[in-house]
């Protein structure tokens, strides 16, 4: 009677290890994905990023140009008014 109870006892927390370990499993795979959602998201936001920075330095270079190209006019001015 004692092997049957202990023969329980045994099959029960071996149940009660497995679903721990299938819980912990589980949770290690959804901590995996949620980090790989998180980087993904870096690297979308690192791209949008770079288009705006790339963006953002062309129209400071066509704006370096045109004011050289204003003061270069306004020297030519000054010259031509000497």
């Amino acid at each position: 009677m004692r092997d049957i109870e202990s023969s329980k006892i045994e099959y029960l927390k071996s149940k009660i290890e497995l679903q721990e370990s299938r819980k912990l499993i589980l949770n290690s795979y959804l901590l995996a994905k949620k980090r790989v959602e998180i980087i993904q998201k870096k690297i979308e936001l690192s791209k949008e990023d770079e288009l705006s920075y790339l963006k953002y330095m062309r129209v400071q270079e066509s704006w370096s140009w045109q004011e050289m190209g204003r003061a270069t006019r306004l020297k030519l001015l000054r010259i031509v008014q000497i």
